[in-house]
């Protein structure tokens, strides 16, 4: 009676996780070549707004070194919206200032995300009319509209943000490095010491 309640367990754990992986793997998008920050792939944007929209972009990170990624996808797959941002910015390694805009068509839903730093600057009033735009399927105006909004906001509180500095990093890696050194070198002492009292 236990194993099969083991394995009817298991059998269930194995669909819930195999299901949330297969959903997942259709939602997720593979993260954008170098000094590309729009990605259409819900093919709403003609190759001219495309260009424009990247070429705009990639000045802004030349500019402020903050890159602001336009998504669009035709469908979130039953994904909840905000999970699927989470999941961008962790699968694409995102580090450092960053601004995400993911569009949903289907669901008609969109999405700001932003790096902790540029919470107070970037909000949703920053692109609060782009539901107008949505509702009347005036996407690529939309997008535009985004863009320059995020841009200006940014180019704004330039001398507020603070850049994103890796070497800030650097000493926690030397301090977890000591230490890993420290603890291997105290188990062998532990392991001498034991071998000499036998």
């Amino acid at each position: 009676m236990l194993k099969k309640s083991i394995l009817i367990f298991f059998f269930f754990m194995f669909v819930i996780v195999f299901f949330k992986v297969s959903v997942y793997s259709k939602a997720t998008i593979s993260s954008p070549k170098l000094d590309t920050y729009v990605v259409d792939n819900a093919n709403i944007l003609s190759k001219d707004i495309l260009e424009k929209l990247n070429s705009n972009l990639k000045s802004l990170k030349v500019k402020t070194d903050v890159p602001v990624y336009i998504i669009t996808i035709n469908e979130l797959y039953g994904t909840d919206i905000d999970k699927y941002c989470q999941e961008l910015v962790s699968s694409w390694d995102i580090k450092g200032n960053y601004v995400i805009l993911l569009t949903s068509l289907k669901e008609k839903q969109y999405r700001l995300v932003t790096s902790n730093d540029l919470k107070p600057y970037i909000t949703n009033n920053t692109i609060k009319d782009l539901s107008s735009y949505f509702n009347t399927n005036k996407y690529e105006d939309g997008m535009l509209y985004v863009a320059n909004n995020i841009s200006s906001t940014i180019n704004s509180n330039t001398n507020k943000i603070s850049p994103f500095d890796p070497y800030n990093f650097i000493w926690l890696a030397a301090v977890a490095t000591i230490i890993v050194f420290l603890i291997k070198k105290a188990y062998l002492i532990f392991l001498s010491m034991k071998a000499s009292v036998k």
